[in-house]
């Protein structure tokens, strides 16, 4: 909210010292002084305008940047998470896959033991 206020004073201060000097009837050496940069008192409130239009973009793209390292920074975290998770699952149907070896290779003695029998 500050940065707006401070924006929008430093509009009315060139806006004010500009309609002073086409009001004084300077109208062709407003623009002149404008485009020039000779009248001191109006370039120095553009330029500080300009200086301040800097100085917030700069801020814009620093709060810009926090919030992508923040979001890659969860992304990560998220990454992890799934990988893990991942490999969790990876070694429950390992282990279920090794269950169901034990469970076939039990029922195929099963069947040996119940074909070798009658022969005995």
């Amino acid at each position: 909210m500050a940065q707006l206020t401070e924006t929008l004073m430093l509009l009315l201060e060139v806006f004010a010292l500009s309609h002073n000097a086409i009001k004084q009837g300077r109208v062709t050496k407003f623009f002149k002084n404008v485009l020039q940069g000779s009248d001191d008192e109006i370039q120095v409130a553009v330029t500080r305008l300009s200086k301040f239009a800097v100085s917030e973009n700069h801020l814009i793209s620093a709060e810009g940047l926090t919030a992508i390292t923040a979001t890659n920074r969860k992304a990560d975290d998220i990454l992890a998470a799934v990988t893990a998770q991942s490999a969790s699952i990876s070694a429950l149907w390992k282990d279920e896959a090794l269950i169901r070896a034990q469970n076939q290779q039990e029922h195929i003695k099963e069947r040996i033991s119940a074909v070798s029998q009658p022969f005995e």
